[in-house]
């Protein structure tokens, strides 16, 4: 300060200056330090920037904060700033935003707006990412500003941007998820959607799990239901039928299979019923993946990780088995079945006509 009448006007209780002050330091002490002692719970200090316009209009500044600095060639650069503006000023209507802005590549960019509807980061669409870190993880959110991606857990999810993926999820080390928590009488669901005009265009696909259906998964296709697996894991579709690809185009090798008979015949098919069910007596009926194996049908017979369904950090390998090859060997059988049918048919209709 380099007036006395200025030192004069600090001196008193309430003093108002009337133009620019500016007040210096030659080393890194507190330029200004405001204080107050005041004991109650009231706020203090404060700080009060006041627009005081006789005609207040729409993007009026209402003040701003700046960081000034010098760069390498000796130029006053704001290296960042705070600012707020008007945005409506109808009485009992008013609106106002709040902006943070940063230099980035020599411009100033806003990197958070506050604004009367949205706050918004990176408004003005920089190339800058947007990352949130928890306690174990680095990453826990993060926004690719580049690649237009987001990761959860993963600070690179355009790696996994072959198919134009939104999301990723997790990275390529440990175990990673997502969980739909509901009430315990609704769903959970992930939806497909191509237009918002219709339901069905709204709903074109989704996959959904209901409480209030006994625990079952329904799959949806163009808008209609098609699959249901109930909580035995029973499979039904709206159709009743199922197909594969069977095109010849797509297949080599096409020979006649050979014979199935004595396969089937060692088939040991079984009435049974699940642990997990916990009933009296037998409501299934099937085959056995170890009797398939010692039967010398290991063909038939895979191994696939397990999860408890109690315990579903649990795991351990079962035994499945290869129904769909199954049902075509009973098929080649019951052909073998039928042609020495019909050959036998034959013998009896000669030795009746003899």
């Amino acid at each position: 300060m380099t007036r006395a009448s200025d030192t004069a006007k600090l001196l008193g209780a309430g003093a108002t200056i009337l133009d620019g002050t500016t007040i210096s330091t030659a080393d890194n002490t507190d330029t200004l330090t405001l204080t107050s002692t005041d004991a109650d719970a009231n706020s203090g200090s404060n700080l009060r920037l006041y627009r005081n316009s006789s005609s207040p209009a729409q993007n009026d500044l209402l003040g701003n904060i700046q960081w000034e600095g010098r760069n390498n060639n000796s130029q006053d650069v704001i290296y960042a700033e705070m600012r707020s503006q008007i945005e409506t000023t109808t009485d009992g209507s008013e609106d106002a935003n709040f902006k943070w802005s940063t230099m980035i590549g020599g411009t100033l960019v806003d990197r958070l707006a506050v604004n009367a509807n949205a706050t918004v980061f990176n408004d003005d669409s920089v190339d800058v990412d947007f990352r949130v870190e928890s306690n174990g993880n680095a990453n826990m959110l993060f926004v690719d500003g580049g690649n237009d991606c987001v990761g959860i857990g993963n600070n690179n999810p355009n790696s996994f941007n072959t198919l134009a993926d939104n999301l990723v999820v997790g990275t390529t080390s440990g175990e990673n998820g997502i969980t739909i928590a509901t009430g315990t009488s609704n769903s959970g669901r992930f939806v497909f959607s191509d237009n918002t005009t219709s339901s069905n265009d709204a709903f074109v696909g989704a996959i959904e799990y209901s409480h209030g259906s006994n625990n079952a998964f329904f799959f949806y296709c163009s808008g209609t239901q098609r699959m249901k697996i109930d909580a035995s894991g029973n499979v039904t579709n709206s159709t009743g039928s199922y197909g594969t690809i069977s095109d010849e185009k797509l297949k080599e090798n096409i020979s006649d299979a050979s014979s199935q008979w004595n396969d089937v015949k060692a088939l040991q098919v079984r009435k049974y019923s699940m642990k997990a069910d916990e009933l009296d007596s037998a409501d299934k009926i099937g085959v056995i993946a170890q009797e398939l194996e010692t039967s010398g049908m290991n063909g038939l017979v895979e191994e696939t990780e397990w999860t408890d369904p109690d315990d579903i950090l649990k795991k351990e390998k079962i035994k499945t088995v290869k129904y769909s090859i199954l049902y075509m060997k009973a098929i080649k059988a019951l052909q073998e079945a039928m042609t020495r049918i019909e050959t036998l048919e034959s013998k009896v209709t000669a030795l009746e006509s003899a």
